[in-house]
């Protein structure tokens, strides 16, 4: 098997499409799967890490196969698909916090910011969370809302933006 393959699971729109393209222009071998694709068979392509992207409505959010800490393979969710995830790992949802709108954001202390330093970002949807035991914040706006979380232990990062 390829370990530098990185599986990107679609959760519906075009966000899987455009960010394979980005990465395979950056020269990652990267392969495109649906979001319920099994366990079994993300094991059996040993992938070096998984980014899930996409999610069109939050009205018919699709399930994860298996729960994604069970999974022992660095994480990457972005946009909607965070949202999935952040239920996966049993975090309580406070709902919709912020639509549509564009926010500033800090970054906290975190590999996957190093270069970064306070910016915008559009986000679509800002769900509110209570996170379980392991996960923090590592990006906010100054109103306090998470853009951003992770459990740096069990390598899985959740952006909202």
């Amino acid at each position: 098997m390829n370990r530098d393959l990185i599986l990107i699971l679609d959760f519906g729109g075009n966000q899987a499409y455009y960010t394979a393209r980005k990465l395979r222009g950056e020269q990652f071998y990267c392969e495109i799967l649906p979001a319920d694709t099994p366990a079994e068979e993300i094991a059996t392509r040993s992938p070096r890490g998984i980014l899930m992207a996409g999610g069109e409505s939050a009205d018919a959010p699709v399930q994860l196969s298996c729960h994604a800490e069970d999974m022992n393979i660095p994480i990457l969710a972005l946009g909607r698909s965070s949202q999935i995830v952040a239920e996966d790992v049993g975090a309580e949802s406070l709902g919709p916090q912020l639509s549509g709108s564009k926010e500033s954001v800090q970054f906290s202390s975190c590999a996957l910011f190093e270069s970064l330093s306070e910016s915008d970002r559009f986000f679509d949807c800002i769900n509110g969370y209570n996170l379980p035991e392991g996960y923090a914040p590592i990006a906010s706006t100054p109103s306090g809302l998470t853009a951003a979380f992770a459990n740096p232990v069990r390598n899985i990062y959740c952006l909202q933006f």
